[in-house]
């Protein structure tokens, strides 16, 4: 395994800031496995919002149903954005390229994309907890943190080198990672000191996707096909199971709420699955030929994801009833749906990859109804997950083989 070369561009920061946005804590017990509380902020800390992966803002109180069409382009830092971008603080982390199309860990002003730091690599999506970003950077083989404020790395740790490009789960001040031969493992966050490492289940291939965490444990989805439960403390395995028939796989982590997992999977079935047991609640079929692409979004009593038809060309957007499986209603989308929906003060939020005929787009439906009540042609491909924070709305795009991608930031006049 090669060492990194750390290549850290710093712009000076506010350091005042810093204290009050990030506390480090004291050291661990150990063994430990702490949960975050349920706190309204104004931060976006990893994919999905939490480690639930539910992806809801139920804290966005200005930006909603009545005013989402009012939404214009605040900034657009160039660059192709790999993956989902975390914002905390004063500060939003993605993975994306330069001005020349090299990987990089890059860190922008929030208000006004003005760049602070980047850090050479080629990184998944980014986490911030402790006032450290966590990404792995699968150009070395590690999983990092660098310090929110200046890029200056703190810490790395080994993972697999068939790791797959997702990120870190961080709750608390744990990390969990899920590598991809090795299995799971949880690091303290503020020295990076591995907790414990476990195992995946027999027979159940390489793990995939980002761990789902809540309740003391967490959730994992394997390259064959299975979803198991692990102690948080210890890696200890609770139970699996295969409820997808021969040959279908969950297509990304599952979100966790109230006590029931929903996941998607390769051949379009969605599932509630209860979290203490693992025994199905319900399954629907929600087409004949269609890829569930990514995690739900779930809020409002409702499932929402998004389906890739067509090889990609077409999509859907479907909202489910949470309580038994029933179709609410579908919206067509201009290409498979890009990343997983978020959803915020009534509106769902989903990016569109588009097609070499169409545009990608971000689009707002109305929750109970799937009414679009904003759309944005961005005129290039959308594979992230909107964040939703602030009122605001970010979210990456990216052209192959060109460099021509953007974070970009979306907000209301004034805002």
């Amino acid at each position: 395994m090669t060492n990194p070369i750390w290549a850290v561009v710093v712009r000076v920061a506010v350091v005042a800031t810093v204290a009050a946005t990030f506390a480090l804590p004291a050291t661990a017990p150990a063994g430990a496995a702490t949960e975050s509380r349920p706190l309204c902020h104004d931060n976006w800390r990893q994919f999905g919002g939490g480690a639930s992966h539910r992806g809801l803002n139920r804290c966005e109180q200005v930006l909603g149903r009545s005013n989402v069409n009012n939404l214009t382009t605040a900034w657009a830092v160039p660059g192709n954005v790999v993956g989902n971008a975390a914002v905390v603080g004063d500060w939003v982390f993605s993975s994306s390229t330069d001005e020349h199309g090299q990987p990089v860990l890059r860190a922008v002003e929030r208000a006004t994309g003005a760049p602070i730091w980047e850090v050479s690599g080629l990184f998944g999506y980014p986490s911030v907890a402790d006032g450290l970003v966590l990404a792995v950077d699968f150009e070395s083989d590690m999983l990092t943190a660098h310090r929110a404020d200046t890029g200056r790395l703190a810490w790395s740790v080994p993972v697999d080198e068939s790791s797959l490009g997702y990120g870190p789960t961080v709750t608390g001040h744990v990390a969990y990672w899920g590598n991809y031969i090795r299995g799971l493992e949880a690091v303290w966050i503020p020295t990076g000191a591995v907790l414990w490492q476990g195992r995946e289940p027999r027979h159940c291939g390489g793990l995939y996707a980002a761990p789902t965490v809540g309740g003391g444990r967490i959730y994992q989805t394997t390259t064959s096909g299975c979803l198991y439960a692990s102690v948080a403390s210890t890696g200890k395995i609770l139970w699996k199971i295969h409820p997808a028939k021969k040959s279908d796989l969950f297509s990304n982590s599952p979100a966790l709420v109230n006590g029931i997992l929903y996941a998607g999977s390769y051949r379009s079935t969605l599932f509630a699955i209860r979290a203490e047991s693992g025994a199905v609640l319900w399954r629907t079929r929600l087409a004949p030929v269609a890829t569930l692409t990514a995690t739900p979004a779930v809020a409002y009593g409702t499932v929402y994801v998004g389906a890739e038809l067509d090889g990609g060309d077409e999509g859907q957007v479907y909202a489910v009833r949470a309580s038994d499986g029933r179709v609410v209603w579908t919206r067509g989308t201009a290409g498979s749906p890009g990343g997983s929906p978020t959803v915020a003060n009534g509106v769902v939020y989903v990016g569109q990859v588009g097609s070499f005929s169409r545009s990608g787009q971000i689009v707002g439906y109305r929750s109970d109804d799937g009414k679009v009540l904003w759309a944005k042609d961005l005129a290039q491909y959308v594979t992230a997950s909107p964040v939703v924070v602030g009122s605001r709305v970010y979210i990456g795009t990216w052209t192959d083989p060109e460099n021509d991608g953007f974070l970009s930031a979306f907000g209301l006049s004034g805002g």
